[in-house]
């Protein structure tokens, strides 16, 4: 669904796609970095959860 709505972004002449994600959720990161998107910057202490801890979350961008 991800390839489609970047197919379509592009077509409407978008010239880049950016996404946050979680740090930890490494199968998400391998997925997009796969898809040609790149690590641009971390948002430390991006999110908190239940327990009192946080995590960062990473800003990736691609050219379309």
């Amino acid at each position: 669904m991800l390839c489609e709505a970047l197919m379509y972004a592009k077509e409407m002449g978008y010239e880049q796609a950016e996404l946050e994600v979680i740090a930890t959720n490494e199968r998400a990161i391998k997925l997009y970095e796969e898809m040609g998107f790149k690590k641009y910057g971390t948002f430390p202490d991006s999110m908190k959860y239940k327990d009192g801890t946080y995590v960062d979350a990473y800003w990736m961008m691609m050219k379309l």
